[in-house]
């Protein structure tokens, strides 16, 4: 079963398809890591949608220009956790899971997409007491 699982040692396990990836419960240097990332990768996503947006400002809706940037812009407007979410979760997982997550996710649960994930993990880190913390690499 595709799941994902927050421990109540602090640790979050992923489940997708067969393979469970876990998370262990992170030092105040990843969680301070970790929320500066998921917010630069939060504005840089806005900064691209906003640039595209002035640069269609100015353009006939018309023009073959136009429509190419309309297609960036609805692609970033509607697929804004290809750009944030999955990249945090990969970098997460790479330095604090206990294997990266896999290259292909086309076949990984919708939860994935979530815009909330990060911040669910994150609070899930700061609100769970127990566990010992640490884990992972440096």
């Amino acid at each position: 079963m595709e799941q994902i699982i927050f421990e109540p040692d602090g640790r979050v396990s992923l489940t997708i398809g067969d393979d469970t990836y876990t998370l262990s419960r992170p030092k105040f240097k990843h969680v301070r890591k970790f929320r500066e990332r998921i917010t630069d990768l939060s504005n840089e996503a806005i900064d691209k949608i906003t640039d595209l947006s002035k640069q269609m400002a100015g353009l006939d809706e018309d023009s073959e220009e136009w429509r190419a940037l309309e297609e960036q812009f609805r692609e970033m407007r509607l697929f804004t956790f290809e750009y944030t979410v999955l990249p945090w979760l990969r970098e997460v997982f790479k330095e604090l899971g206990d294997k990266p997550l896999p290259k292909n996710l086309g076949d990984a649960p919708a939860f994935l997409a979530n815009q909330g994930l990060p911040m669910q993990i994150w609070n899930h880190w700061l609100n769970v007491p127990l566990g010992s913390g640490g884990g992972g690499k440096s």
